[in-house]
């Protein structure tokens, strides 16, 4: 999804990713939501005060009963648009 153009296909492709670009030792909190009527999470990524700071949304696309599709928003504003808090 724009800005950040990218494409994975497989589970092992989408893996390899999060190995090499999602930082290690980090934590993350994942909240679910809907969004456009699919399913979808609020992503938190834990910060250096100990709390956790909205970082994304990320809409699943589901077909035949697997996740065929990721659209991550990398905006952290998102999350107020779903009743969310920024910081949690």
């Amino acid at each position: 999804m724009p800005p950040v153009p990218v494409w994975f296909r497989g589970r092992e492709e989408v893996m390899e990713f999060f190995s090499a670009h999602v930082r290690p030792g980090t934590f993350r909190r994942m909240v679910p939501i809907a969004a456009n009527g699919q399913p979808a999470v609020a992503t938190y990524g834990h910060d250096d005060s100990g709390a956790y700071a909205a970082h994304s949304i990320q809409v699943l696309s589901i077909a035949d009963g697997a996740v065929s599709e990721i659209a991550a928003f990398l905006e952290p504003a998102l999350s107020e648009s779903f009743g969310l808090p920024r910081v949690i």
